[in-house]
């Protein structure tokens, strides 16, 4: 058996593909989770803030979230911290705080179905023979699965290898660094902060029912668990307790340079942040995944498989137009002169919205 497209991967963008995906497709949807077998349970590594770009790209696909879905305290204060300047403000965000797991698994159960799932399935590679049919090979436990396809969509997050065999350049420089603490007190905002000694970037810590989650981004070397500890002890100095930790969490994270994006060839298609969909200012993909999902979807089921993917790659446009622009504000953004100047400004601080 033959199917039409293969996704290789079960996130934001590979649900809503496969969501939107016409029946007149056989689909196989590939995901490296089973959230159901504890022995085979991939926690994302995500600070699980949902941001308004986010908010509208749910609304206007026609998806809702349950209350089980979202999570406390849904506060809506930010303390930027930057140690540069030796500056506190606090901003508004309507950030909405939620479970990343139960985000993805509700994603996932919205797939169309007739789209056909295999769990716990552990991509590692694929070829294509001389007709042009690819074979994508998998890993279930110890078993290594085959299967052909007319089409394969790259839905596997920063770290795709398929990305990694057709784009060459392509390098992963950075990876995402999280430890989830038991909560000692409540919190009514969330943190960002700024300092140089740490990362070009910034890190952040949100509090999510008992627990309280402190990341960074860090340029991947021996020295990122010392840079993490540095983290940890600027956040223990404003008087916030540390010392219960629960887990830490880590993974791969892309951030785009200029038009650094790359959204297929030939009969592979890329979505999300594998094709390096991510905002280069605050490391938002959620957006950009649900988005990039369904684009390749309608072009397919418009235009078939080969036209579909132009297509796709031309719809994207203005979307990487807008990457790019978020590359120069994170350019603005990370220049600590710079910065100071925006925070004294105190532009969208919450005095803003108190009279």
């Amino acid at each position: 058996m033959i199917y039409d497209i293969v996704v290789i991967g079960g996130g934001p963008a590979g649900s809503v593909f496969s969501r939107f995906i016409d029946s007149k497709y056989r689909v196989l949807l590939l995901d490296r989770r089973d959230y159901k077998n504890k022995d085979n349970k991939v926690i994302k590594c995500c600070g699980g803030l949902l941001a308004h770009e986010a908010q509208a790209a749910l609304s206007g696909l026609g998806y809702s979230l349950s209350k089980d879905v979202l999570v406390s305290p849904q506060v809506f204060n930010v303390q930027v911290i930057d140690y540069d300047n030796n500056l506190k403000k606090k901003y508004y965000k309507n950030y909405l705080n939620f479970d990343r797991e139960k985000f993805d698994n509700y994603l996932l159960s919205q797939r169309a179905s007739y789209v056909e799932l295999v769990k716990g399935a552990l991509f590692i590679d694929y070829s294509e023979d001389e007709n042009g049919i690819y074979t994508v090979i998998y890993r279930i436990g110890m078993d290594i699965k085959k299967v052909k396809t007319k089409m394969i969509v790259s839905a596997e997050g920063a770290n795709s290898l398929i990305r990694k065999n057709l784009d060459r350049e392509s390098k992963n420089d950075y990876i995402a660094i999280q430890r989830v603490y038991k909560m000692k007190k409540d919190f009514s905002y969330h943190m960002a902060i700024f300092d140089k000694n740490i990362n070009n970037y910034y890190s952040w810590m949100v509090p999510k029912e008992n627990e309280l989650i402190l990341g960074t981004i860090l340029k991947r070397g021996k020295d990122s668990w010392d840079k993490f500890h540095r983290l940890e002890q600027r956040v223990k100095s404003e008087g916030i307790d540390l010392n219960d930790i629960i887990r830490d969490e880590g993974t791969f994270i892309k951030i785009p340079k200029w038009n650094e994006y790359f959204m297929g060839k030939d009969k592979i298609a890329l979505i999300g942040e594998a094709a390096g969909l991510i905002s280069a200012s605050s490391s938002e993909g959620i957006s950009y995944a649900l988005i990039s999902g369904y684009y390749l979807a309608d072009s397919i089921n418009k235009k078939g498989i080969k036209d579909g993917i132009r297509d796709y790659q031309k719809r994207t446009g203005n979307m990487r137009m807008k990457l790019n622009l978020k590359v120069l504000k994170g350019k603005l953004m990370y220049n600590s002169f710079i910065r100071k100047f925006i925070i004294m400004s105190g532009i969208f601080s919450n005095k803003d919205y108190i009279r």
